[in-house]
């Protein structure tokens, strides 16, 4: 068993891509996201009890961590207005759209 049939990660394809290579994985449950996006990379500086350090370092992927989670929210948050006939609009899928320019990534 995968750590995708597990739900521990997913796979999301960009919704306007035709080409499935360029999908992503990504950590399903927020909690170890949070974990391995902003504790995993302070650490060391945790262990070494610089804190301030580690929690200047934290903060500054805070902002990158809750922009997922609200994006997953509103995701959700789209579904069920639909289902519900509150929006006017008839949904096959919703999803992110990116493209990648000369080796970096954009989201």
């Amino acid at each position: 068993m995968c750590l995708e049939d597990m739900g521990m990660v997913g796979r999301r394809d960009p919704v306007l891509s035709p080409f499935h290579r360029k999908g992503r994985y990504y950590i399903c449950n927020p909690f170890l996201r949070f974990y391995y996006r902003c504790i995993v990379p302070h650490l060391a500086d945790i262990e070494h009890g610089k804190l301030s350090r580690a929690a200047r370092g934290i903060a500054g992927n805070l902002a990158t961590v809750s922009a997922d989670v609200f994006e997953e929210l509103c995701r959700e948050w789209i579904f069920i207005e639909c289902g519900h006939g509150r929006l006017d609009l008839m949904l096959e899928t919703v999803g992110a759209f990116w493209v990648q320019q000369r080796g970096r990534r954009l989201d």
